[in-house]
């Protein structure tokens, strides 16, 4: 979306990891993994309105994932 300085457009995109959520996944835990790849998006798009830099976003999103129980961001 767009934010940032003076104007500039921005995009975050975020991958959950190489595993599957598999249709038949308890729907707890689906809406679970769900919430905390939208807490890591907000917080990227946070950083992003804030005009930060890439890299920290980055960063920012890989450990919102890395303290999470359910992803092993490293």
């Amino acid at each position: 979306g767009p934010g940032g300085s003076a104007g500039t457009a921005w995009t975050v995109v975020l991958h959950g990891g190489a595993g599957t959520l598999e249709r038949d996944l308890d729907p707890e835990l689906t809406r679970r993994y769900r919430a905390s790849l939208d807490a890591a998006l907000r917080e990227g798009k946070r950083r992003a309105e804030a005009g930060e830099g890439a890299l920290d976003i980055a960063e920012a999103v890989v450990r919102v994932l890395e303290d999470d129980e359910l992803f092993n961001a490293g």
